[in-house]
């Protein structure tokens, strides 16, 4: 069984995501931000992560630089909300450019995001969930 950090500041968000993620045949570990997901990085070895961009503290930006310098063999999936002219668009880009390899807008569809998920550990090499 894969596992995926979930990586965001909404609890309600990342309870949503576990429940599709764990529907689909993936374990999870949750961290509220950059910094707690670096901690548990630390300490576990998950096959994707999936980040937020936006969080108070350490960002998804921040985290995934440090994933791209530190555990360059996860596979990452960023996701931001918000409508593409508030620059969300611009924040998938920057994060695409720091390692992202499969990026989501909020409202997530549960499907797609599987299949994020999915392509993202093939991209690395993982055989997915």
């Amino acid at each position: 069984m894969k596992t995926v950090l979930v990586v965001d500041d909404v609890p309600a968000v990342r309870l949503a995501i576990r429940k599709v993620l764990g529907r689909a045949g993936f374990a999870t570990i949750e961290a509220g931000d950059g910094a707690e997901a670096l901690s548990l990085l630390a300490t576990s070895r998950p096959d994707a992560v999936l980040t937020d961009i936006w969080m108070p503290g350490t960002d998804g930006l921040q985290l995934l630089d440090a994933l791209k310098r530190e555990w360059p063999g996860v596979a990452v999936v960023a996701m931001t909300g918000g409508a593409p002219q508030s620059g969300q668009e611009a924040s998938l880009i920057r994060a695409q450019e720091a390692g992202a390899t499969e990026l989501l807008m909020k409202p997530i569809d549960k499907d797609e995001l599987v299949v994020a998920i999915n392509q993202a550990l093939n991209r690395v090499g993982c055989r997915a969930g």
